[in-house]
């Protein structure tokens, strides 16, 4: 097996060649997609916060029942209600002008869905005192049966209001005492079931009215749970794919930022060198001009018998530049920080130098001793000078 060689070198090399940014404008960049990736990180834990699942009901059937005593009064001659039959909706029943009281028990049953229905009722009233009870059967038990979403059925009766008074008082004759709030109570006892989806129902159900006695008036109140309704609704665990996918997105999200972090670490550098204000100038020119300036490492040699001409501004050198048809040549002199601007012709090289300090230095060796020769002046000028070893004289053009 092959060992795997890491060259360090090339390596090295890929970090010197990162993207080279303001250290302001780095750190504004990885503090900003901090943030970002904070609060990605935040929402994401709020979703991780929340249950993946969640309760669905489904409907499956509903059923109502339903029962309630009804009654039409009538009237003997009066003169209250103008020799009315029956008694008006709303009307007070004096007991002096009762004649008959004709009751109906109707019961209803309705579901949503189909039905095997099997009931049976009987009908009784019930005397109550405070001391004592007594039952009596008034419809015997019946049966119905039935398949569908509805079942009605009506138990017609009379309401023998006297002769259960008459009993009162011959209980009451009997025993010796006067038993307190007589009451006639009659109730509808239903009981059986209903098969609906394969669910058997119970309908057990005994609705009623009271009717104080020994009063002067009747009073018949509403029947006691009158009306019941059911409904059968199954409650499930499922998935909560809004969570789910809400989830998964913040965490791509996170991922996703997370990477980009480390992408703009790894490929970018901070530009820590500090700029005066010439640098920034030369930045400028560089940034205005940009389009027709070549760089180069090294000054261009100017051919013998060449003729420089030293310009005075940049918009000079530009002007040149577009008469001639070629580039603008730039190039930095490291020792004293001076950028010299060149349009190159045949014959011809046009110039602008660029400096921080109005004399350029320039460095020179005798050509007889070899001894380093310094001396400075203006771009362009040309200067005398002697070496101060061996004597020779000669020209240096700055």
């Amino acid at each position: 097996m092959k060992k795997l060689k890491i060259n360090k070198e090339k390596i090295l090399g890929l970090f010197k060649k990162r993207l080279k940014l303001h250290l302001f404008l780095r750190t504004a960049l990885v503090l900003g997609v901090i943030a970002i990736l904070l609060f990605s990180l935040y929402t994401l834990g709020n979703a991780y916060q929340k249950k993946e699942e969640k309760t669905e009901t489904e409907f499956n059937y509903s059923y109502t029942k339903e029962g309630a005593f009804n009654q039409v009064i009538y009237l003997e001659n009066n003169t209250i209600y103008d020799d009315a039959d029956e008694l008006p909706p709303g009307g007070k029943a004096f007991r002096n002008i009762i004649r008959e009281i004709e009751s109906f028990f109707n019961f209803t049953y309705s579901s949503s869905s189909e039905s095997d229905i099997s009931l049976s009722y009987k009908l009784e009233a019930v005397l109550q005192t405070d001391l004592w009870t007594k039952i009596y059967t008034v419809k015997s038990i019946e049966q119905v049966q039935d398949t569908g979403r509805r079942l009605e059925f009506s138990v017609p009766f009379t309401l023998d209001y006297s002769t259960y008074e008459g009993i009162y008082e011959a209980i009451n004759s009997e025993t010796g005492v006067t038993a307190a709030n007589p009451t006639l109570i009659y109730q509808c006892k239903i009981f059986g079931n209903a098969k609906i989806k394969g669910d058997t129902i119970q309908l057990d159900y005994t609705p009623s009215i009271s009717l104080p006695l020994n009063g002067k008036t009747i009073e018949i109140t509403k029947g006691i749970a009158n009306s019941q309704a059911f409904s059968d609704i199954d409650r499930s665990q499922v998935q909560n794919m809004d969570v789910v996918n809400e989830k998964n997105y913040w965490t791509n999200i996170t991922i996703a930022i997370f990477i980009l972090l480390i992408i703009i670490i790894l490929i970018t550098r901070p530009d820590t060198e500090a700029y005066t204000e010439f640098d920034l100038e030369v930045r400028k020119i560089k940034k205005k001009y940009g389009e027709w300036i070549v760089e180069v490492n090294k000054m261009p040699k100017r051919p013998i018998g060449a003729e420089i001409i030293t310009l005075r501004t940049m918009d000079d050198i530009i002007k040149t530049s577009e008469e001639l048809g070629k580039p603008i040549i730039h190039y930095r002199s490291e020792s004293d920080n001076t950028h010299i601007f060149y349009v190159l012709d045949d014959s011809v090289h046009y110039q602008y130098l660029y400096s921080e300090n109005e004399k350029l230095k320039k460095s020179v060796r005798c050509p007889q001793c070899q001894t380093r020769i310094e001396t400075e002046g203006l771009p362009g000028e040309i200067i005398r000078v002697q070496c101060p070893k061996c004597g020779k004289k000669g020209t240096v053009e700055i």
